[in-house]
């Protein structure tokens, strides 16, 4: 009943459970052939997945022998997770990256944050409570990467067009999603992402 509680409370509980299906193909072994370059010449050995989501990133990490911490404040997503990384090579862990240190009680080498989840601070506010946070958790002269989409850079003609997101088709489901991109109208270095889904 308490799982279930959760499910209903957590904002991501769809978008985990597709999230696989939607997202699977994009090429994180890419990505962590450039981590694992970059941990190997900062000696980084403990490293802390922010915003993880389904773990892609944490289970190819540990898989190449790094001792790997994930957190993610969706419960959805950790259950997802959690089915992928049978072996418990990971260490996964909910809680919200804006209070890490409330859930993490140790120090790592290097940091992640991939994904849309940087992107998630919205304000100013936000970054800065995340920073501190992030600083509580990472050893002196502890390496952090991660990646945000620059909102000045954004071309006008990508913004206000209703544009097919992505589609599944398969026997018990039938997706569409539509995406629109629009500047905040307080801020314009705010890009607010609309979707429209239909099953």
């Amino acid at each position: 009943m308490l799982e279930e509680e959760l499910e209903m409370e957590d904002k991501f509980s769809l978008e985990a459970k597709l999230y696989d299906k939607i997202w699977g193909k994009y090429n994180y072994d890419s990505d962590v052939e450039f981590l694992n370059e970059m941990f190997r010449k900062h000696c980084c050995k403990k490293i802390i997945d922010l915003g993880c989501g389904t773990g892609n990133h944490a289970i190819r990490l540990s898989k190449l022998g790094y001792e790997v911490t994930g957190v993610d404040i969706s419960p959805t997503m950790l259950k997802v997770v959690k089915e992928k990384d049978k072996k418990a090579r990971v260490k996964f862990i909910q809680g919200d990256m804006k209070n890490i240190e409330k859930v993490i009680l140790k120090k790592f080498d290097a940091a992640i944050c991939l994904g849309q989840a940087f992107s998630s601070l919205v304000t100013n506010k936000e970054k800065q409570i995340f920073f501190k946070e992030l600083n509580k958790v990472l050893k002196r002269n502890g390496l952090f990467i991660f990646n945000a989409r620059n909102a000045k850079k954004i071309n006008e003609d990508y913004l206000n067009t209703i544009r097919l997101g992505h589609m599944l088709s398969e026997k018990k489901l039938q997706l569409l999603i539509l995406e629109c991109n629009t500047r905040h109208p307080k801020n314009r270095n705010v890009i607010v992402w609309r979707t429209h889904i239909f099953d």
